[in-house]
């Protein structure tokens, strides 16, 4: 005889496939049959059938709190899918540094991250942080303060016969300590300073290199900030003396990045929040990826936790947030609130859409908004000015991207970072079964956001052929590179399959990222922002694409099979240069097998 429980499972309609709710669509463990226990056999797992009902289903409503939040996917990831997917990979990463020995670990430290008392769901969320929680923990061990972007030229304070990537004539003896003697700080301060624009470009290298030793504590930066400082002299030098302490630098900047401090002092977290995503431009650097996101999280939400993001606005935040970010008379450290926040999302936007992942910021989420105005490429040679008011920085300059605002260098890198992050996130949009409404939708919305791409690249940006100073020349170059690659990612989500105009526009966009190459000469440089790999291989595999399209007697384009083969292979040499360097070993091989696929 059949029990009351099968009988109401039975009369469960059926329910097309993939369209139960995230919790019936996977197996759930019963725990009848024991724990899992050494020597307990493994639970028995059973599906659960979904009725469909909304906005909760019967399972879900019957499921005691055992399961999650009830959501179903017809309308892509939930948001609460992408903040587990961030979590996850955070506690991943934790549970990897607390057991280093396991045999399973792709990527070690020498030292655990402590998360000091900040949740790392807050973190990674970004968002609902309560600001409470930080005030009254535990102060740095060195309490500083430091104020800080100015655009004015730097000062020599180390020997004029030390280049800029060697520090000669300074010992490495005392690097060891605690605080390194004074010239070695200096070197490797000058040393992050001559390439600092590769590096975010937040940082106000001027008064960085004035406050390094200064004899009043309180006048020094936070002891995060400048170890990472003293971590990305020692890796760009190219002294191997030092280089051999990059690890026990390295050990340290993760562990001072990792202590928790007052919030209540608007400098200490701006300092805070630069140690971030200096971290995560180092990780990324070395190619360890894991540790990047994390710190590029920890970045992200301390800027929207801490409501930065609402610098400037027309509304300055609520409670505590309100008051930390009063404005300042500084026009330096007023001018660094401003960078960094922009900073933080070239930051996430361009690595996430690297790595093909969500990004940090939830740009998706109604109502949010970054009302901070764009950066500006000089603050301290003005006067200060009271801030225009801003709101939906973002959503304006995707209505008008030929605003007049933000018309700044770094304006134009952050600017091109948003684009990109908006053809990544509608290139994962894309799904098989979609409804066709939401096809429709994503094909309505692809050439919207081409047609700012486009208008962007024709009017927004500066030619690469004007005069730029070393530095400003660099940010154009990635900004042009970066818009390059927005539209070939755009133009090859796969909603639009064999279109031929949408192929034409990939071939244009990569023909383009070729002309910034040679226009920019960007491969005599000794260093590069660790993105431009790559976006350069999304590049290679787009003429990839194209050439195996033509050899099957498709093509659309009006250049020969050998041009694009030498394209190619330019792209593969320009990896090639900076691989050892940036680890971009991968990268290249993930070129050479699409390459060698064309041959089979």
């Amino acid at each position: 005889m059949s029990s009351p429980s099968n009988q109401e499972e039975s009369a469960i309609p059926t329910l097309p496939r993939g369209k139960a709710c995230g919790n019936c669509r996977h197996v759930v463990p019963s725990f009848t049959s024991g724990g899992c226990l050494p020597g307990y056999p493994m639970p028995r797992r059973r599906k659960v059938k979904c009725d469909g009902a909304k906005p909760i289903c019967g399972a879900c409503s019957r499921s005691l709190g055992t399961f999650s939040d009830c959501e179903y996917a017809e309308a892509g990831r939930s948001q609460t899918q992408i903040m587990e997917e961030t979590i996850a990979l955070i506690e991943s990463r934790i549970r990897e540094l607390e057991s280093p020995e396991s045999p399973n670990h792709s990527v070690t430290l020498q030292n655990p991250y402590p998360l000091a008392g900040l949740s790392t769901s807050a973190v990674s969320s970004g968002m609902n942080i309560n600001m409470d929680m930080f005030l009254g923990s535990v102060a740095w061990a060195q309490p500083p303060a430091y104020d800080a972007v100015s655009g004015v030229a730097l000062p020599s304070p180390i020997p004029a016969s030390m280049g800029p990537n060697e520090p000669r004539g300074v010992s490495c003896v005392g690097l060891r300590q605690e605080e390194p003697p004074a010239a070695i700080m200096q070197a490797l301060a000058h040393t992050f300073a001559h390439h600092s624009t590769e590096i975010g470009g937040f940082l106000d290298t001027a008064r960085l290199l004035e406050a390094v030793d200064h004899p009043d504590a309180d006048a020094r930066p936070i002891p995060a900030l400048m170890v990472a400082v003293y971590l990305w002299g020692i890796r760009l030098s190219d002294s191997a003396e030092f280089n051999d302490y990059e690890g026990l630098y390295l050990s340290r900047a993760v562990d001072q990045a990792a202590q928790s401090l007052p919030l209540d002092r608007p400098r200490k977290v701006l300092q805070k929040i630069q140690a971030e995503i200096l971290l995560a431009y180092y990780f990324f650097s070395k190619g360890r990826n894991i540790e990047g996101r994390y710190h590029t999280s920890m970045a992200v939400g301390l800027v929207l936790g801490s409501q930065l993001h609402k610098y400037g606005g027309s509304e300055q935040g609520e409670g505590i947030c309100a008051t930390i970010w009063t404005p300042t008379m500084d026009p330096i450290e007023h001018g660094e609130r401003i960078d960094v926040v922009w900073a933080a999302v070239v930051l996430t936007n361009t690595w996430t859409a690297a790595l093909v992942a969500p990004s940090d910021i939830p740009f998706n989420s109604p109502g949010f908004t970054i009302d901070t105005p764009w950066p500006s490429d000089t603050y301290g040679d003005i006067a200060l000015q009271p801030i225009p008011l801003s709101e939906g920085t973002i959503q304006k300059f995707l209505r008008e991207p030929a605003a007049a605002e933000g018309r700044s260098n770094k304006a134009f890198l952050a600017k091109a970072a948003v684009l990109l992050e908006r053809a990544s996130y509608l290139h994962s949009q894309y799904r098989p079964d979609a409804p066709e409404n939401e096809a429709a939708g994503l094909k309505n919305g692809i050439p919207i956001l081409d047609n700012v791409i486009g208008g962007y690249l024709a009017s927004g940006l500066p030619r690469l052929d004007q005069a730029f100073n070393p530095s400003d020349r660099m940010n154009i170059t990635l900004a042009h590179t970066i818009i390059h690659a927005a539209r070939i990612k755009l133009q090859r989500t796969r909603v639009l399959g064999c279109d031929v105009a949408s192929r034409k526009k990939v071939l244009q966009a990569a023909e383009g990222m070729l002309e910034v190459i040679n226009q920019s000469r960007v491969q005599d440089a000794e260093f590069v922002n660790p993105i431009f790999g790559h976006l350069w291989t999304i590049c290679a595999l787009a003429y990839i694409s194209e050439i195996g399209r033509m050899r099957s007697g498709d093509s659309v384009a009006d250049v020969t099979e050998n041009h694009l083969l030498q394209n190619v292979d330019k792209l593969v040499q320009l990896v090639g240069k900076f691989a050892d360097r940036f680890c971009w070993k991968g990268l290249l091989e993930t070129i050479e097998v699409e390459r060698a696929h064309l041959t089979v």
